[in-house]
């Protein structure tokens, strides 16, 4: 079934592919020894590194190696006799949970990113997970509880959420949730009763503050390199722009909104400075976030709109339907700049070229005029994105074909293993690596046409 799939994809092929012939085998560079089973793409001053929980002779260790050389740059076990089952990175700092194998108690633990040195461990109580905030930061949750951690691991602070009872039981209706970290600041969205907001800054110097948002229909959302907050209430659409470092704000207004829920999304403006878009119904506005001034107004065109070749307004899947999605491009001026049609039962993801597609018969780059660039007929197919770069693979099977995004063109198969990522090559514009995870972790190398 495999090959039957592989083969009516050639004999569609681009014609600028020439006549179908099978794809080679890409070239593995280095394949880890022994078996892995978290690994996460991190980047920092040193270069493209993997981190990994490898498996070797009975141990768990975490190791970070070089993306295009498989070397080692460090290995550690963190802490003897603690099993470690997962990992996540935040800057600098990696953050831990496991259990210790004598007696299965909880423990959390950091490392350093750059050396592979434990900064800290800590016991946890069997009940709380580890959190992370978007922006920086680590607290532990249980029930509607959240407590923030500081940066050498100890209790900062406990925010409590909203319980309801419910018969004998009392359950969580809403609970804290940590954004991110400014100036030695732990910024936590904290809901109230009376479907109240508020937002709190805890410090361990004790120089925290707290910034009433009202009562508010949803939790707030924020553009966090700006400060500007935004979600629904009985006023319509509020915004306000907040000073992360003291709580004060800049400016709040509220829009009126009707006929269609309001779609907000923090964008790059005219200048490529930040800005935020406002979709109702048809109709753009976007949105100083220094003052709240309106910069531009459209309300002329149908459809989604995406900016820069990012979504607007969209999960970054947009989900099938039945008649198909609408997607509109505008540039940073609010000026059209395309138009196209995700089909219908098909998930979609904006690119720069225009937008993929991923139907039950086909894969396929719809260009900004709505026309079709490229398609690749398979059934069911899987896919998975990595940069200029389109991993598919039929519904069944071992076999992954890499073709080039903006061509179609395919460069190359493999056989195993998902794609977790991706990285290109120091000093070369035509090579990339592929990273797979299957029962081993594998670098592939890719060549594109210059």
């Amino acid at each position: 079934m495999v090959w039957t799939a592989v083969a009516l994809l050639f004999a569609s092929l681009p014609a600028h592919a020439g006549a179908p012939k099978p794809p080679k085998d890409l070239k593995e560079l280095w394949v880890a020894a022994g078996a892995t089973s978290q690994t996460v793409l991190v980047e920092d001053a040193t270069g493209t590194s993997l981190l990994t929980l490898l498996d070797t002779a009975g141990a768990r260790s975490l190791v970070r190696v070089d993306a295009v050389s498989g070397a080692v740059t460090w290995q550690t076990d963190v802490v003897p006799g603690v099993g470690w089952g997962s990992f996540a990175v935040r800057d600098d700092e990696i953050l831990l949970e496991g259990a210790r194998l004598a007696d299965g108690a909880p423990q959390v633990a950091a490392v350093s990113l750059a050396s592979g040195q434990r900064t800290w461990t800590r016991p946890v109580d069997p009940t709380m997970r580890l959190e992370f905030g978007d922006y920086g930061g680590r607290a532990l949750s249980t029930g509607c509880d959240l407590t923030v951690l500081g940066d050498d691991g100890h209790e900062l602070a406990t925010l409590h959420g909203v319980s309801l009872q419910a018969g004998l039981d009392r359950m969580c209706s809403a609970r804290p949730r940590l954004l991110g970290e400014v100036a030695g600041r732990w910024i936590v969205e904290v809901p109230t009763a009376g479907e109240r907001w508020r937002l709190e800054a805890v410090s361990a110097k004790g120089e925290g503050w707290v910034a009433d948002l009202g009562a508010l229909l949803a939790a707030p959302e924020v553009d966090w390199r700006t400060g500007l907050f935004w979600s629904r209430s009985a006023e319509g659409l509020v915004l306000r722009r907040l000073n992360l470092a003291t709580g004060q704000v800049a400016w709040k207004s509220a829009r009126e909104v009707s006929g269609c829920e309001p779609v907000v999304r923090a964008v790059t403006g005219p200048l490529g400075a930040p800005a935020l878009l406002v979709q109702v119904c048809d109709a753009l506005t976007l949105i100083d976030p220094h003052d709240g001034a309106t910069m531009w107004q459209v309300s002329e065109g149908s459809g989604d709109a995406v900016v820069d070749g990012e979504p607007f307004g969209l999960p970054e899947w947009v989900q099938p339907t039945e008649t198909g999605r609408q997607l509109r491009w505008v540039d940073p001026k609010g000026h059209p700049d395309g138009h196209a049609t995700v089909e219908p039962d098909a998930f979609g993801v904006p690119v720069a070229e225009g937008v993929l597609t991923r139907s039950p018969t086909r894969v396929a780059l719809v260009g900004r005029d709505g026309a079709d660039v490229w398609s690749l007929p398979l059934g069911n197919p899987r896919w998975a994105l990595a940069g200029d770069l389109v991993v598919v693979a039929p519904e069944l099977g071992e076999v992954r074909l890499v073709v080039e995004r903006a061509t179609g063109e395919v460069l190359g198969q493999f056989s195993g293993g998902e794609v977790i990522g991706w990285a290109p090559v120091p000093g070369s514009d035509t090579q990339r690596v592929l990273f797979a995870q299957g029962q081993s972790l594998r670098a592939l190398k890719v060549s594109v046409r210059p």
